[in-house]
């Protein structure tokens, strides 16, 4: 034989490490990308294969389908160890009238219950009340697993207290971060303060709530130590409850570890109560962000005067800041940018940050949908002149933020 016949028999091995460092580089959202390297040779196979299941999402819009759903559980049954590579699980109701396939047919508890090793879950749903109940329990089975670390839970409707209690009751001891956002209840939240909620305590370093629902505040100050927070976002509920508010206060008291505190302002308007809203015990934090709505047509449209707004609360609230806070972020909501000349002016803003010693950078970002770009950096002209001691230090950052488009 030839050295080039014994050339040609020879195949050239490239060493698996080698491949997966390849694939490692490779971005983790590109799923094309993925399949493709599947198909390359068997040892890009597991490792590929890895990716494209490590998050898997139920179901993208224009998918949503029993045959989609069927092509799934059909791909977990005949390649079991494709389910074990799922970490990172999407329930996503892509309308907000009307169910998905997923919500209502028997294929979606046989697939979820080969999602053994799932790490966080997201649930987008807007109306609890089309779940089959079958498929509701077995959302509720996922949620129970102690292999669970994050759960996010996204404008929800819920018609009723006992979904909510049905859904906290399963939320297990293992979880590091929770997400209840936009939720809102069908109940009196007079009545969520006589229920309670029996949920073994949590040791969350990540808690983020903006809720209508009462409910849920109650189940924070009993259920969640809030002594091992470590990054805090809360919206109140727009219509002011004095008990939602102590329960808010006591918690900010009790979380002296927090490191990252965001407050989402509920209303355009001041907020009877966040007078007791301070962050004196937060001897830790370094990150603190607000996010406020200015409106100014509605303010005066109802009697208030135009700087009577929000964005006193913030400044309130801030006064009751520790020293130890570097990082300062102002979220500024408004539709015309033209407004910032009527509800702000520089002697609202001229102590904003001012007994911060430890402050190394304020970011302020003016978040508007107006269609005319002029407008927009008129705006942020005009919020650099207003924050105009804070850009002398050199530590001030204007954004003209469009806020991001919300992921289908």
């Amino acid at each position: 034989m030839t050295h080039r016949d014994v050339a040609a028999t020879q195949t050239v091995q490239c060493p698996q490490e080698l491949v997966d460092l390849i694939l490692d580089e490779t971005d983790p959202a590109d799923k094309e990308t993925h399949k493709s390297c599947a198909l390359v040779a068997r040892s890009f196979r597991e490792k590929s294969q890895r990716k494209i299941f490590s998050d898997l999402r139920i179901l993208p819009q224009g998918r949503d389908s029993v045959p989609a759903l069927n092509r799934l559980a059909e791909a977990l049954s005949s390649s079991p160890q494709l389910a074990l590579y799922v970490r990172t699980l999407y329930l996503v109701q892509p309308s907000l009238y009307e169910p998905c396939a997923w919500m209502q047919v028997p294929i979606l508890p046989d697939i979820l219950s080969v999602l053994t090793r799932l790490t966080s879950l997201r649930i987008r749903v807007y109306n609890w009340d089309y779940f089959n109940l079958v498929c509701e329990n077995a959302i509720y089975a996922l949620i129970v697993q102690s292999s669970l670390l994050s759960i996010v839970v996204e404008e929800p409707r819920f018609s009723a207290e006992t979904q909510i209690i049905s859904l906290l009751r399963c939320l297990p001891t293992t979880l590091e971060s929770v997400s209840f956002i936009t939720v809102f209840d069908g109940a009196n939240s007079y009545a969520a303060f006589d229920v309670e909620v029996p949920t073994e305590c949590l040791q969350l370093t990540s808690l983020h709530i903006e809720s209508e629902s009462s409910l849920l505040f109650v189940w924070l100050n009993g259920t969640v130590h809030t002594k091992s927070l470590r990054n805090l976002r809360i919206k109140p509920p727009i219509v002011n409850y004095l008990p939602t508010t102590d329960l808010i206060s006591q918690m900010l008291e009790e979380a002296v570890a927090v490191e990252v505190y965001h407050l989402v302002h509920p209303s355009i308007f001041r907020y009877e109560g966040l007078e007791t809203h301070s962050l004196a015990r937060m001897k830790h934090l370094r990150t603190l962000e607000f996010s406020v709505e200015l409106d100014y047509e509605e303010l005066t449209d109802s009697g208030h005067d135009e700087r009577d707004n929000a964005l006193l609360d913030v400044l309130c609230i801030l006064d009751t800041a520790p020293s130890s806070v570097e990082h300062l972020i102002l979220n500024l909501k408004i539709y015309n940018p033209q407004e910032l000349h009527m509800t702000l002016d520089s002697g609202l803003l001229e102590r904003f940050g001012k007994d911060l010693p430890a402050l190394q950078d304020v970011v302020v970002r003016m978040v508007s949908r107006f269609p005319e770009q002029s407008l927009r950096d008129a705006g942020v002209r005009h919020l650099r002149e207003l924050f105009s001691s804070l850009n002398r230090r050199e530590i001030l950052t204007v954004v003209d933020a469009w806020p991001p488009e919300r992921e289908d």
